[in-house]
């Protein structure tokens, strides 16, 4: 995500405000999301970043990505 957010040279405010028309993505959330890098965003706030970034024609390969983050992560629990 932090890589996206200095491709796209957008500030959090940037991506809050540009999220509003996906829905919903605080800055401070997309701050703790990137500062706590063992939080996974949840399948929403990722769409809307992603959204919010221009970039959705890659929507499914960040969904994915997710999905598989988030298996390993189940998987290290038990």
């Amino acid at each position: 995500m932090e890589r996206t957010l200095a491709w796209a040279r957008l500030s959090l405010r940037q991506v809050e405000t540009r999220a509003a028309e996906h829905g919903k993505l605080p800055r401070s959330t997309l701050s703790y999301t990137l500062k706590h890098r063992k939080r996974v965003p949840t399948e929403n706030q990722l769409r809307v970043f992603v959204y919010a970034c221009r970039i959705d024609n890659h929507w499914e390969s960040w969904r994915t990505t997710q999905e598989e983050i988030e298996r390993e992560s189940s998987k290290s629990k038990t």
